[in-house]
């Protein structure tokens, strides 16, 4: 059975997920601990890296010879007030929560994915709309009718929320400040999701 993370040689403290897991090898997942000390065993067993759509994945790892608990608080490790958890080894939902505290079993691993949207784990995807740039911060998304459309920081704050959009809605960020945001457009029960920079 292969090891649950790796140590990736160009780039040092950072880890990749069982090749299995190839969504995060595409991303471009890593992740780091929490404390590279050596002698801090609840956080330097504990990693945290961030996906390109704003989702968070948390390793949860024990290797001591009895169980453990591992505990994240989101505000102050993640940078955000809440998220919705999924067990990625098991498969399930978690609902939203603002911490993990997790027994760990010996020598084993818990990982996780925290996503800003209660869906953006769902195999379902708009793939007709398209967001793209036109200039002076200015973005369009393309066969949206009738979607809602929600803008966050990594944050998690939202900063923007527009229902019934139009078939070609143009969103001005122009007043925003300067930073990474994240663009959730969804219609029912299915979602696209796009990472905005503004300069």
């Amino acid at each position: 059975m292969p090891p649950p993370y790796k140590k990736n040689n160009k780039q040092k403290n950072q880890f990749s997920l069982n090749p299995n897991n190839s969504a995060f090898n595409e991303d471009g997942f890593v992740g780091q601990p929490l404390s590279n000390s050596l002698t801090d065993n609840s956080r330097n067993q504990i990693w945290k890296g961030q996906m390109s759509n704003g989702d968070w994945i948390v390793g949860l790892f024990n290797r001591e010879s009895t169980p453990q608990t591992r505990v994240v608080n989101f505000p102050s490790e993640l940078g955000i007030s809440s998220g919705y958890v999924r067990d990625l080894w098991e498969h399930s939902d978690l609902g939203s929560k603002n911490l993990l505290a997790v027994s760990i079993p010996s020598r084993s691993c818990k990982i996780y994915r925290i996503s800003l949207f209660p869906n953006s784990i769902s195999s379902k995807h708009l793939d007709d709309i398209f967001f793209y740039p036109m200039g002076n911060n200015r973005f369009m998304a393309q066969n949206a009718g009738n979607a809602n459309l929600e803008v966050i920081n990594l944050q998690g704050k939202r900063i923007r929320y527009t229902n019934n959009l139009s078939d070609k809605e143009i969103i001005d960020f122009q007043m925003f400040s300067k930073g990474i945001y994240i663009i959730h457009i969804q219609k029912e029960e299915i979602y696209k999701t796009f990472k905005c920079f503004i300069r």
